[in-house]
C-alpha cells in the first residue's frame, strides 16, 4: 500500500515538473531548454557566474528575432527581455505590472545591491522619486 502511494505521488511530482519546464513551449515562446534540477542555471556559483549563464541565454534566445524569450530559475519560468525598449517599457511605463523581479538585495549588507532594477514595491517607487529629477532630459543638456 505505501510502495503504490509512493510511486503516484512520484509519478505526480515528474508530471509537475515536466509541466513547469514546458511553460514556454506551451505560449510559443523561444527558450533555452532547461536541466533538472536548475533549470538553465547549471554550473551557477560552481563553475559559471550568474553573469555568464544570463549572457549566453541572451545570445540563443537573440537568434528568435523576438523581443523577448524564456528560461527557468530552477523550475520557475522567467521571462528574459532583450530588446532594449521593450525593458525601458517593463522598467519605466509598466512597472505597477512587473515590479517585483526576485532579484536578491540586502540593503544593510550589501549597500550595493540597492539600485532601482532590484528594489520592489515603495522602496522602488520612492527612490525612483528621488532620482527622477536628476536624469529628466533639461539637466541632461
Amino acid at each position: 500500500m505505501w510502495i503504490h502511494l509512493l510511486v503516484i505521488t512520484l509519478l505526480a511530482a515528474v508530471y509537475w515538473v515536466r509541466q513547469r519546464f514546458a511553460y514556454w513551449e506551451k505560449r510559443g515562446v523561444p527558450y533555452v531548454p532547461p536541466t533538472f534540477p536548475q533549470g538553465n542555471l547549471a554550473g551557477v556559483g560552481k563553475k559559471r557566474h550568474m553573469s555568464e549563464i544570463l549572457q549566453s541565454c541572451y545570445k540563443q534566445l537573440k537568434s528568435s528575432g523576438r523581443p523577448y524569450g524564456g528560461i527557468h530559475f530552477f523550475i520557475n519560468p522567467v521571462a528574459l527581455l532583450i530588446d532594449p525598449d521593450l525593458i525601458k517599457t517593463v522598467l519605466v511605463k509598466d512597472f505597477p505590472y512587473f515590479h517585483d523581479r526576485n532579484l536578491y538585495h540586502n540593503d544593510r549588507d550589501d549597500p550595493l545591491s540597492r539600485h532601482l532594477v532590484a528594489m520592489e514595491g515603495s522602496k522602488w517607487k520612492n527612490l525612483r522619486a528621488k532620482l527622477t529629477p536628476t536624469v529628466h532630459s533639461g539637466k541632461m543638456k
